[in-house]
């Protein structure tokens, strides 16, 4: 997904189940080269969706009141190699065009 952006991530955020595995947030940031932000709340989706119905009526005036709400679960910085990185992405890249 983040290969299809028309412009470099420069912070990843993310929130669900899978950031529980430190390993695999960790891998992220090393293949991305980026910064990811985890949730300390896993499900921040129900939250979003809270804070924009919020939003919406009133309860908060912008987005920096809510961000304000939201604490941080935690950030996992890039340490690969980037030529590693790369190598590691290329594979990644191989595996998918092999499985369509």
């Amino acid at each position: 997904m983040v290969d299809a952006l028309p412009l470099r991530a420069e912070l990843l955020r993310a929130d669900g189940g899978a950031t529980a595995n430190r390993f695999l947030m960790q891998f992220q940031a090393d293949l991305l080269g980026t910064e990811v932000h985890v949730a300390a709340e896993t499900e921040a989706t129900a939250l979003g969706a809270a804070a924009l119905a919020g939003l919406g009526v009133g309860v908060w005036r912008d987005a920096e009141d809510v961000g304000r709400l939201i604490p941080a679960g935690g950030t996992f910085e890039p340490s690969m190699e980037r030529d590693e990185a790369a190598a590691l992405r290329e594979g990644w890249r191989r595996a998918l065009a092999r499985a369509l």
